[in-house]
């Protein structure tokens, strides 16, 4: 590293940065890069244990928060959610114009909808999931600790009366234990 002139250590970088976000990806059933025209999709027993998580939050009668920093994540995981529960589904994630995520927030908030999956880097500031007891980090490799909190702090707001569970799901010798 020493040896390398500054441009060639940021380059290598950013390679680095970009191999550690494929790894995670794979973790979570996809792979994907901008010169593909549509990601790579594949089984993830991360999904599988999320299905059951989401079923017994739902038999209880509670509400989730699902939370993923990567949109194809959030796309596969909304097809598969909508197929099953329908419009009882939200999504906030950047793409959603700030006045439809308002009010889906609302319906969330009137348990109108009962599963909520949000984008960490979207639904991280200035709102509240009260209305749910479980959130789950689908995956957490390479977000910072402070995207965590405030994540984790949308359903700990004023007016919480519910104890909330905080799962992550890992998956075991990958980036995700590092």
């Amino acid at each position: 590293i020493e040896s390398l002139s500054e441009g060639s250590l940021r380059l290598q970088a950013a390679q680095i940065i970009v191999k550690l976000l494929r790894l995670s990806q794979i973790c979570d059933g996809f792979l994907s890069d901008v010169q593909w025209d549509k990601p790579l999709h594949f089984e993830s027993p991360k999904l599988t244990e999320l299905n059951h998580i989401v079923e017994e939050t739902l038999a209880s009668g509670h509400s989730i928060v699902i939370w993923s920093r990567f949109v194809m994540l959030i796309d596969r995981i909304m097809t598969d959610l909508r197929t099953r529960y329908g419009d009882t589904v939200i999504e906030l994630s950047g793409r959603i114009p700030e006045v439809k995520r308002a009010e889906a927030i609302a319906a969330f908030q009137r348990r109108e909808a009962s599963i909520c999956v949000a984008q960490t880097q979207t639904g991280g500031v200035g709102i509240d999931l009260t209305a749910a007891s479980v959130e789950v980090f689908v995956e957490k490799a390479l977000l910072s600790v402070a995207d965590v909190e405030q994540a984790t702090d949308r359903l700990h707001r004023f007016g919480q009366t519910q104890t909330v569970t905080v799962l992550s799901l890992i998956a075991t010798k990958t980036i995700d234990d590092h």
